[in-house]
């Protein structure tokens, strides 16, 4: 029987995409590499767009975050249920063959790292939106660019 912690795993690996940086997540094994590839060849832009919802409407739940983030009522449950359909039919279905080693053996760290993968590809097509790219980079207008200028000299 998967442990509950072995699919949350998967799912918290998802949270965290900006840590594998621009070239992408560190695989523990072949088995993991998989697994990933798998992962993101059986999913869909609507797929992934269901995944950044998912994350964005849990980080909206952390006291910190409710003065910038609203989540409508209902929607940390449709997203939770959303992202339950997407993992099991990975899990079970898409990926089946590549999943049951390292659901078999434990492997932890192979099942982040490979819905890590996934995680960052979501993460940089939300970035890729002409919007999110302004709103991301915006900031700057506060920011001191001449102090920062000086490092480089």
């Amino acid at each position: 029987m998967i442990r509950k912690t072995m699919f949350a795993l998967g799912a918290l690996a998802l949270l965290v995409p900006a840590s594998a940086g621009a070239q992408g997540v560190t695989f523990p094994n072949d088995e993991s590499k998989a697994l990933s590839e798998c992962v993101v060849l059986s999913t869909t832009g609507r797929d992934r767009l269901l995944l950044i919802r998912w994350i964005a409407v849990s980080i909206g739940a952390a006291k910190s975050m409710q003065d910038a983030i609203t989540v409508k009522p209902g929607a940390k449950e449709d997203a939770d249920r959303n992202m339950g359909v997407l993992f099991t039919r990975l899990f079970t279905v898409d990926c089946r063959n590549e999943a049951m080693p390292l659901l078999k053996g434990n492997d932890n760290a192979g099942v982040e790292a490979a819905f890590g993968e996934l995680g960052r590809i979501a993460m940089n097509e939300l970035i890729g939106d002409p919007q999110v790219e302004q709103s991301l980079t915006s900031f700057v207008q506060y920011a001191d660019l001449e102090a920062v200028a000086e490092l480089a000299k």
